[in-house]
C-alpha cells in the first residue's frame, strides 16, 4: 500500500474551500471499501469520494472559518471491504491560515 499527497502538508485558509487529492495504490489485492480523513484537534473525520485511484473531499468555507489558526496533524485511514484498516499517513502536518486578503466584490 502506497500513497502520495501534494506536498508533505497541507494549508487551509480560514473560510476558503478545502479540498486534497489523496492517491492511494493498492497493492494489498483487498478492495477498498472507504478512505477517511480525520483530524482530532480540528473536530473532523471525513469520508473521501473515490474517483479512480484518486480520493477527494470538499470541506466549504462554512465548515473552515471555524478552524483554529495554527498547526495541526491529520490522519487518512483505508478501511477495506473484509473489516481491516490500514493508516496511510498518520499525523501528517496541517496549518490553518487567517485569511487576510478579502475579496470584496465590486458594488
Amino acid at each position: 500500500m502506497t500513497n502520495s499527497f501534494f506536498g508533505d502538508s497541507l494549508t487551509v485558509v480560514q473560510g476558503d474551500v478545502f479540498s486534497p487529492i489523496v492517491k492511494i495504490e493498492n497493492e494489498t489485492g483487498m478492495e477498498i471499501a472507504k478512505v477517511y480523513f480525520s483530524s482530532h484537534a480540528l473536530g473532523i473525520t471525513k469520508e473521501l469520494t473515490p474517483s479512480g485511484m484518486d480520493f477527494t473531499m470538499r470541506l466549504s468555507g462554512e465548515v473552515t472559518k471555524d478552524f483554529p489558526i495554527g498547526e495541526a496533524t491529520y490522519d487518512i485511514t483505508v478501511a477495506f471491504s473484509d473489516g481491516s484498516r490500514y493508516t496511510a499517513r498518520y499525523a501528517g502536518k496541517l496549518t490553518v491560515r487567517e485569511k487576510i486578503n478579502e475579496v470584496v466584490p465590486d458594488e
